[in-house]
């Protein structure tokens, strides 16, 4: 494996968990957002309003995040194949 195509395989397996990272918080955020929407009255709403607004902004950042660290971990793994000698057939020729 050429220096190019380990340095661009490192670099997508940790954009891979870049991505993972922000899978994790685009689901913590909507933990939040849903833990907001069944609370007893006595809780103040506007309060739990302003959470619930700011966990659905924070899990759509982190989910825009998680698809363009994917993107770019694609965008690797397709240059990393791409740097790869070609592989040559050798099938028989008939004379």
């Amino acid at each position: 494996m050429s220096d190019l195509k380990k340095v661009l395989v490192s670099s997508a397996e940790d954009v891979d968990s870049l991505s993972a990272v922000f899978d994790q918080l685009e689901g913590m955020f909507r933990a939040i957002e849903m833990a907001t929407e069944n609370l007893p009255a006595e809780h103040p709403r506007a309060q739990m309003n302003q959470i619930k607004k700011l966990a659905a902004l924070g899990r759509y950042v982190a989910g825009d995040w998680s698809n363009t660290a994917d993107c770019i971990r694609q965008s690797m793994c397709d240059a990393a194949a791409e740097s790869a000698p070609a592989s040559k057939s050798k099938e028989p020729t008939h004379a």
